[in-house]
């Protein structure tokens, strides 16, 4: 219910549970993050993938908890699931940018921009080993930034649920290697 997910979704993280608890018995902490995985892959399998830290947030199940029985999921689950990929930046850019309640056409331009930056982030390895909402927040604003929309940081900390010195960390990557990203 905190997540306004898809039934479909639902219904496979349910199928996912029950698979999970009829191979493996758990309690406390690691039952609830077992549950949070179940709705993970479900999200991811379904086009619909949501970062740790929303399923977290939507469980209310610490990330590390998540991170921890993740491995027990994939051991336990291995035939039933496919190979699933991290979460992408580029599926989480879209419900962000329509958050910020720019103007249709800022916020094509915004979203042309961003996949550009986005690219050459990845080109040049700059935020290797970052979450993918830590990205997500530093692209976009960094992105706001350059095209002169009036975006506040506190709205990019609270849409992405990062912390303020995690964004500006990657912003000071990002605008020391700005010649190489502006093209």
């Amino acid at each position: 219910d905190n997540g306004n997910l898809p039934h479909t979704i639902v219904e496979q993280s349910k199928y996912y549970y029950k698979k999970l608890s009829e191979k493996r018995l758990s309690r406390g902490n690691i039952r609830k993050g077992l549950i949070a995985c179940c709705i993970l892959h479900a999200c991811k399998n379904n086009k619909v993938p949501r970062s740790v830290k929303e399923i977290s947030n939507m469980c209310f199940v610490d990330t590390t908890i998540i991170n921890k029985c993740m491995k027990i999921f994939k051991e336990v689950m291995d035939d039933d699931i496919s190979n699933d990929k991290n979460t992408d930046v580029n599926d989480l850019y879209c419900r962000r940018i329509s958050c910020l309640g720019l103007s249709k056409n800022n916020e094509i331009l915004l979203k042309k921009t961003i996949y550009k930056i986005s690219n050459k982030v990845d080109e040049l390895s700059l935020l290797n080993g970052k979450t993918p909402t830590a990205i997500t927040a530093a692209i976009i604003y960094y992105c706001c930034i350059n095209l002169g929309f009036k975006t506040s940081k506190k709205q990019i900390l609270e849409m992405n649920n990062v912390s303020s010195v995690t964004l500006n960390k990657l912003i000071s990557i990002l605008n020391e290697n700005n010649e190489k990203l502006v093209v």
